[in-house]
């Protein structure tokens, strides 16, 4: 075997354990018997463009830049990918915009699924993780659609590729099933991140990004909350061992929310100090995010005022930073929430109305604010006729987080939808996660 080969072949086996000063060894060890123009000096770089990216360091940027220049000398579009692949991949786990990755996404809006195909099993696991983070960042790439459903395959079908890139191809093609509420692949996802996990082959920092991730994209939008704070909380645990803050901050966000969805006022206050804490200087899409998550929290103390004057902070840093509306459905429903605390029902129905998407969670919240009026007004039946409409939605796409800032509302019209026989056992469950009992 060859000095440059050999060179690689340390670098994986220290990528294995996951290290970052072992890693940065291997490299140093391989740099020097680099031939200047060789594929071997390509891949030199996309290595340390993959350190730089994962290990969360500040030079991502000027070691792309070496990288690129490497790779455009060769004229080498699957090396570009791969760098195009990592930025997006760190970008995107901390919440960035990617508007200042757009010469990347242009890059990876470049692949064709058959050259996709055509790729080494490694690369193409690789290129496919950087790909789906460009759709979920809401850019819809044409070739997203048929890399999901084929990453399951291509990892099982490749078992000799380092477990954190596996599991990381793993962990976006479950997102993306996730977030179209498609459950059946999903569940074939986290059942093949559930059999590398088992194998405890997973470096820390692989095993914090992965249960980071299944922590909210799969158990908390399912309303397993539970399941939700045992992997967020394991992610934490992991990635404070690996030394990364990344996927501790993505899963400190999990653990408020669950808090949050639960009702949990004391300890949704302490996470959500431990979450504010760790927000890296100037972050304006993170501290957005805890301004949203204390607005509910004033809310679920009944401090209308307070929760609007934090609202109003989260709306105006939203706008600012969230370039593709990520927030854009659960703000206006917080709003709509605030207004039916203090009984401005028409109000809180116009916040909707004004809108001209309605996803299906909105078409929910909007059946539960004229089923509050009508229970407010003393007629069980015109409410009872609401829910009947609005129900088999919520139970078709299994919402459980649905009126999240109005508990008392919540429990009175899921008793009135159990009372009346109208999905009793979707509003049990509702019941139950939410841990909603009569007072």
């Amino acid at each position: 075997m060859n000095a440059p080969a050999h060179g690689l072949t340390g670098v994986l086996e220290a990528w294995r354990g996951g290290r970052a000063a072992a890693v940065d060894t291997a490299l140093a060890t391989w740099k020097v018997a680099l031939v200047p123009g060789s594929a071997d000096e390509r891949e030199y770089w996309l290595q340390r463009v993959a350190v730089d990216a994962v290990f969360e360091r500040p030079t991502l940027a000027v070691t792309a830049r070496e990288a690129e220049y490497v790779a455009r000398a060769a004229g080498d579009e699957v090396a570009l990918a791969r760098i195009g692949a990592h930025i997006l991949d760190a970008r995107y786990s901390d919440w960035l915009p990617s508007r200042d990755a757009r010469p990347w996404l242009d890059i990876l809006r470049g692949v064709s699924f058959p050259r996709l195909l055509s790729l080494p099993p490694a690369t193409r696991l690789e290129i496919a993780a950087g790909l789906l983070a460009a759709e979920l960042y809401g850019e819809a790439l044409a070739v997203a659609a048929d890399t999901a459903a084929r990453v399951a395959d291509w990892v099982a079908a490749a078992p000799d590729v380092l477990p954190a890139i596996r599991s990381n191809a793993l962990g976006y093609a479950m997102e993306y099933f996730s977030g179209q509420r498609r459950w059946p692949p999903a569940h074939t996802l986290i059942a093949r991140i559930d059999e590398l996990v088992a194998q405890r082959t997973l470096p820390d920092i692989a095993l914090a990004k992965v249960s980071s991730r299944r922590g909210f994209y799969y158990h908390y939008r399912r309303g397993d909350y539970a399941d939700a704070l045992a992997h967020s909380k394991g992610a934490i645990e992991a990635a404070e061992r690996a030394a990364v803050a990344r996927p501790a901050r993505e899963a400190a966000i999990t653990v408020t929310l669950c808090h949050l969805m639960r009702g949990d006022v004391a300890g949704a206050d302490l996470a959500l100090g431990e979450e504010a804490a760790a927000i890296p200087e100037g972050h304006l899409m993170l501290r957005a995010n805890v301004a949203y998550e204390r607005a509910w929290w004033h809310a679920l103390r009944r401090d209308v005022v307070s929760a609007q004057r934090e609202l109003d902070v989260a709306c105006r840093l939203f706008a600012e930073v969230d370039e593709h509306g990520v927030m854009s459905f659960a703000t206006p429903s917080l709003q709509a929430q605030l207004l039916l605390q203090v009984g401005e029902y028409d109000a809180a129905l116009r916040v909707f109305e004004l809108r001209l998407r309605r996803p299906d969670a909105w078409l929910v919240d909007m059946g539960f604010i004229q089923a509050a009026a009508a229970l407010d007004r003393g007629d069980s039946a015109a409410a009872s006729a609401v829910l009947r409409e609005v129900l088999p939605v919520a139970t078709r796409t299994d919402i459980k987080g649905v009126f999240w800032a109005c508990r008392p509302e919540l429990l009175g019209l899921l008793t009135l939808a159990i009372r009346e026989n109208i999905e009793p056992e979707w509003a049990k469950s509702v019941c139950e996660a939410r841990r909603l009992t009569a007072a």
